[in-house]
């Protein structure tokens, strides 16, 4: 853990940032790359009847985690995805509660 899920990119293109993905939680939260995960999320957002394209969607589920952590993360992601021209970048956290959370 954390579980990052990406949609607004291809499968391929998630593939092939993923590791980049990972070394930026990695290195911000100190977390071992061997816990991060990363999954194609094909969910689309409507809004008045239609598809949104040049979004990305970026949710990070995680342990409770600080603020500053938080801000952190979605600051290196943004700064990373700024060249792919997307009209909105969107990064949102859910934390487990770590007694209802399962393996």
């Amino acid at each position: 853990m954390p579980y990052i899920k990406v949609s607004g990119l291809t499968k391929e293109k998630i593939c092939e940032v993923s590791d980049d993905l990972i070394e930026i939680v990695s290195k911000v939260t100190k977390t071992d790359k061997q816990k991060i995960r990363v999954f194609y999320n094909p969910m689309l957002e409507i809004l008045d009847s239609k598809v949104c394209e040049n979004r990305l969607n970026i949710d990070i589920d995680w342990m409770p985690r600080s603020q500053k952590m938080c801000d952190k993360v979605a600051n290196e992601f943004k700064e990373y995805f700024k060249n792919y021209n997307f009209e909105i970048i969107k990064v949102y956290f859910t934390e487990f509660v770590k007694e209802k959370y399962y393996i």
